[in-house]
């Protein structure tokens, strides 16, 4: 009797199995692998722990392979590419993703699904080192709302553009830079802190917790409003910097020196921003220059001048007390 049930437990998994492989329908197979991940979470939150989401992931690319590994790309109608073009992804199967990707955008959809597309599409020709490719593609990519272009601009800035610059030469990553700031959406301050105070207040409904007091609600209002104000010089500043890094692994110190002025001269003084602007600047060009002179109404020891210690290694430490 047990060996029946042995034998009746490996068929029963062995079904499962063939299930998750065989389901033509691969937005259930997606579904299922986020439901049995956001349970796990759920589960770990309840016992007062985090989720290993390393271990997560290694699932859910476990269950993406067992999902693709008999189907072929070529057979998939184009209705249905772009889900199997998210499993192949985290499966790691980057090749038949992008094609996958591309006879979905055949099928020209609504604005915010071409979208995701689209970077699915960008992701694995980045995980392939086809900048070529990237630089093709990325300057049709189009983000339908701020959020979105928030995203874009995060991408191309922190991943993207090292790829076409290694594929294709800085120039180039430093024009599709210019594109993709140009293009992307903008709000104005008051739009994302109301949005952002108001996501905040339903949370905390959403969770039990009482209702802001007018004065509460107008402080934590302000706090939104600052944040918002440094939204758009934030993502400029991004820009800049990563075009002045750009130029200065080119060793075109004065052209990466150039954008961060210009930058900067776009804020007023004490914007974070503005600082942070000539913080990199100095970063950029003051290596292998002589070290300005400066006096020093106190010392302990000998020191005399900086210019005494010329020659040789000098090592500042810059400490406070009081």
């Amino acid at each position: 009797m047990s060996i029946l049930k042995l034998v009746i437990s490996a068929v029963l998994v062995l079904s499962a199995l063939s299930a998750l492989a065989q389901d033509s329908r691969p937005a259930q197979i997606l579904r299922q692998i986020q439901q049995e991940q956001t349970q796990k979470v759920n589960e770990a939150r309840a016992a007062g722990k985090t989720a290993n989401l390393a271990e997560l992931q290694a699932e859910a690319r476990a269950k993406a392979v067992e999902a693709t590994k008999d189907v072929d790309p070529a057979t998939v109608p184009a209705s249905e590419a772009y889900d199997w073009a998210r499993l192949f992804s985290m499966a790691g199967r980057h090749h038949e993703t992008c094609v996958l990707a591309e006879r979905f955008l055949a099928t020209n959809p609504e604005p915010t699904i071409k979208f995701q597309a689209q970077i699915l599409m960008l992701q694995s020709c980045n995980e392939m080192g086809e900048g070529a490719r990237i630089l093709e593609v990325l300057p049709q990519v189009k983000a339908p709302n701020p959020a979105l272009g928030s995203q874009l601009a995060s991408l191309t800035v922190g991943r993207y553009v090292d790829t076409i610059a290694q594929a294709k030469g800085v120039d180039a990553a430093i024009r599709v830079l210019d594109e993709v700031e140009r293009d992307i959406p903008v709000e104005s301050p008051d739009v994302i802190a109301r949005r952002n105070f108001e996501a905040e207040v339903a949370r905390r409904k959403s969770q039990g917790e009482p209702d802001y007091s007018a004065e509460e609600a107008a402080k934590r209002l302000e706090f939104f409003m600052a944040n918002a104000r440094n939204a758009g010089p934030a993502m400029k500043f991004s820009f800049a910097a990563k075009k002045a890094a750009l130029l200065a692994q080119d060793k075109r110190t004065e052209e990466a020196a150039k954008v961060l002025d210009s930058f900067a001269a776009t804020l007023p003084d004490g914007s974070p921003y503005r600082g942070r602007a000539i913080s990199e600047k100095n970063k950029i060009t003051l290596p292998g220059k002589a070290a300005p002179e400066f006096a020093v109404d106190r010392t302990i020891g000998e020191y005399k001048s900086l210019d005494a210690y010329r020659g040789k290694v000098v090592l500042l430490k810059f400490f406070a007390h009081w």
